[in-house]
């Protein structure tokens, strides 16, 4: 590991003067650069501050570093201090309500035992539109067809389960949206490992053996092999 003597120069926040609606949240990220030309993402490196908590506070918790929460209609910085090297940003929380919820895309089809990615479009009543993907709450009508993730990283992350088809929901502040979702590709039946019952003779150095494998499905046939959980006896 080599630790260079460059400096920091300067301190960027991004993003810069946002407007975010009371209730919602905001997610800051810092760049630095330094004094050898190099620049570098210090979101998690930075101390993040709001000069007015009662209008948003900010994070810097491990998990959530960085993500302001809209407390009350009014305006706050937000500051990013490196060392002794700040930058700080205006923050504005509206008072504008969701009104409505688009999910994107509508009524999609997806393979069996695969996974897409659903967002969502807020609405609010000062017209401006703003990604909740992360803020709402996801759900499926019927789970064992496909279900979709809540958890931070993989919000509306979908993972389908069989064929059929189920109702994918969005739901923030009372509003909520829906859209169908079907499974294709059919049930699967069975799994063929190749290459089958393979010799492996260890000689020397490590090489990897690369297995994959075949689904059989009631309508079709195909490569799931980044699909299956694999194990070692």
């Amino acid at each position: 590991m080599t630790v260079s003597n460059a400096t920091l120069s300067s301190l960027v926040i991004a993003p810069l003067t946002p407007e975010t609606p009371k209730g919602l949240t905001a997610q800051f990220t810092a760049t630095g650069s330094f004094s050898d030309a190099t620049t570098r993402n210090l979101s998690f490196d930075v101390v993040w501050s709001s000069l007015d908590p009662l209008v948003a506070t900010i994070s810097n918790a491990v998990d959530s570093k960085g993500l302001a929460n809209a407390v009350d209609a009014g305006t706050t910085n937000i500051t990013a201090t490196f060392g002794t090297t700040p930058a700080s940003t205006l923050m504005t929380v509206s008072a504008a309500n969701l009104t409505s919820i688009a999910i994107s895309p509508a009524t999609p089809a997806i393979l069996n035992l695969f996974s897409g990615q659903m967002t969502a479009t807020g609405t609010f009543s000062d017209s401006s539109s703003l990604a909740i993907t992360e803020q709402v709450l996801w759900a499926s009508s019927v789970p064992a067809i496909a279900a979709i993730s809540n958890s931070t990283g993989s919000e509306g992350r979908v993972s389908t389960l069989s064929a059929g088809v189920t109702s994918i929901s969005a739901s923030l502040d009372g509003v909520s949206a829906d859209t169908g979702l079907t499974v294709t590709g059919g049930n699967l039946t069975s799994i063929q490992i190749l290459p089958a019952n393979s010799t492996y003779i260890h000689t020397g150095p490590v090489i990897p053996l690369q297995m994959s494998a075949l689904g059989s499905f009631d309508v079709a046939g195909r490569n799931v092999s980044t699909e299956v959980t694999w194990t070692s006896s």
